[in-house]
């Protein structure tokens, strides 16, 4: 591997050079793109004429495409890829977690692909900002930078499906269809619950296909849903931008999906005081609203509702924001990893509320 280091460095330097002599003839922008494709082709077969088949391919890849991490975005069963540094790379296929064999050969090269990755969502995340998250390709980022990682620029990818899943797709028994077909038919508020990687999203975007007839108002910080019909659509939030714009927050989007006509409201992600906002609009009647949380389970979700509710609104009395909660009637659809497998745990229905705290029914 050092040697191969070293070849690489040889021929960036000579394309490095070459593109300087370009400069001081013609502007950046002037530069024929054909002709220059057409030298770092010539300067790789170059040096590369003595290696293997594999040595050239590992060149190849880090000196044209994405580097060592090329043949993992290719290939659909790896479902995330993990960067911790340019030369410790782990990624997950099959539902098993491996380590890359090779990594990065230029710390340079590993940095310009996270800036390419962060350049496409359109974030600079740097050290003003150094950390920051979006959509690339199939692909969910996140990308965390010094002083907050501090071994270095560490980069996430999680892979999503290009289609959606039917709920026959999903692997569901056909008990677990039917009972989640009458839910969604009977427009009951479904929050799905789960810890990362349970298959959340692909489960709400299988229910939501459902919803053909109806306009349906996403709300997400990053794409990963889908709109089941050209009625509805997507409202993205939106990050501080240095100090330029201001951050748009799910909360803000959530009163204006109000003013849309929405028969569904969709949440992808209940994460912060946003969860206020949500479940007001599901208790004054816009049934059959959608959202996903994480959590073990209903009763935990339930939890985390109650304090997220209570970030938003301080001053609110206990009894005050489970009232709130109640009055939403949300049905928690629990989902766990075995493996490869994602499946529903439990489906229960939240009833009443006691002195003791809240009631779930199970319906599955």
């Amino acid at each position: 591997m050092t040697a191969l280091k070293t070849f690489f460095e040889n021929m960036n330097q000579d394309y490095k050079s070459y593109l300087s002599r370009c400069y001081e003839q013609v502007s950046r922008d002037e530069i024929d793109s054909e002709k220059q494709l057409k030298e770092k082709i010539k300067i790789f077969k170059h040096h590369t004429n003595l290696l293997s088949q594999d040595e050239e391919k590992i060149l190849y890849q880090e000196f044209f495409e994405f580097g060592p991490v090329t043949d993992l975005i290719k290939d659909n069963d790896v479902r995330e890829i993990s960067c911790n540094g340019p030369e410790n790379i782990i990624f997950e296929k099959s539902g098993k977690l491996c380590v890359h064999p090779i990594g990065f050969l230029n710390r340079d090269q590993y940095s310009s692909f996270v800036d390419e990755v962060s350049n496409d969502f359109l974030r600079a995340v740097d050290f003003e900002f150094p950390s920051g998250q979006g959509r690339w390709r199939d692909f969910r980022v996140h990308i965390i930078k010094p002083p907050l990682s501090p071994i270095g620029t560490s980069l996430s990818l999680r892979r999503h499906f290009k289609s959606r899943l039917s709920l026959e797709e999903f692997g569901l028994s056909a008990q677990e269809i039917k009972g989640l077909y009458s839910l969604v038919k009977e427009k009951q508020n479904l929050i799905f619950v789960g810890p990362t990687g349970t298959g959340k999203t692909t489960l709400m975007n299988a229910c939501l296909a459902e919803a053909q007839t109806e306009r349906c108002i996403i709300i997400e910080d990053t794409p990963e849903l889908q709109i089941p019909n050209l009625m509805s659509l997507i409202l993205l939030c939106r990050p501080q931008i240095k100090n330029v714009y201001p951050a748009i927050e799910a909360s803000e989007l959530i009163k204006e999906s109000l003013r849309m006509r929405p028969d569904r409201i969709i949440m992808g992600e209940i994460r912060g005081v946003e969860a206020k906002d949500f479940l007001l609009a599901l208790s004054t009647g816009h049934q059959g609203s959608m959202a996903s949380i994480h959590s073990s389970s209903g009763k935990e979700a339930l939890y985390r509702l109650e304090v997220l509710i209570q970030m938003g609104a301080p001053h609110w009395a206990l009894q005050t924001i489970r009232g709130v909660i109640l009055q939403s009637r949300p049905v928690f659809i629990c989902l766990e990893r075995e493996g490869p497998l994602r499946r529903i745990k439990s489906i229960e229905r939240l009833t009443q509320l006691e002195s003791s705290g809240f009631l779930l029914e199970p319906l599955m």
